[in-house]
């Protein structure tokens, strides 16, 4: 079942040939132990079975829907992994000054000029938008 919830019916690679109406793909048969085989079918024969993947507007595919919707992903896994007795992964935190000076080789917060540990990191505000100039405000309401 893997193999239609999360990938396409067809990738351009198995395409081989189209000419005269008629389209060549390859596939894997899985009757015969995944045996690579070819098949040709007539243009219209190919469109119709391609169609039959398509899902119908208003259905999604599995990893877009339930607990592995990227909304609530986090949430629910945590769940299911109370629920069936398993702890949760442990992350190791990183301070960002740690690793500044660990991989990059400097403390952002030693001063470059006093060389003593005094800086102080602020968050950066996005800058703020002047007003409308009065005539172009003027403009816009008589328009």
């Amino acid at each position: 079942m893997g193999r239609y919830t999360h990938k396409t019916a067809i990738s351009n690679h198995r395409l081989l040939d189209y000419s005269d109406g008629k389209v060549t793909f390859s596939y894997k048969d899985y009757r015969q132990g995944g045996k690579k085989k070819e098949m040709t079918l007539s243009d219209v024969e190919f469109l119709q079975r391609y169609v039959r993947h398509l899902l119908p507007k208003g259905f999604r595919r599995i990893r877009h829907f339930g607990f592995y919707n990227g909304a609530i992903k986090k949430k629910k896994v945590a769940q299911i992994r109370i629920s069936i007795g398993q702890k949760p992964p442990k992350i190791k935190e990183w301070d960002w000054v740690k690793i500044s000076a660990e991989k990059l080789g400097y403390d952002p917060k030693v001063c470059p000029c006093c060389k003593e540990r005094t800086m102080v990191i602020m968050p950066r505000f996005a800058s703020q938008r002047a007003p409308p100039k009065k005539e172009n405000l003027n403009a816009a309401i008589i328009n």
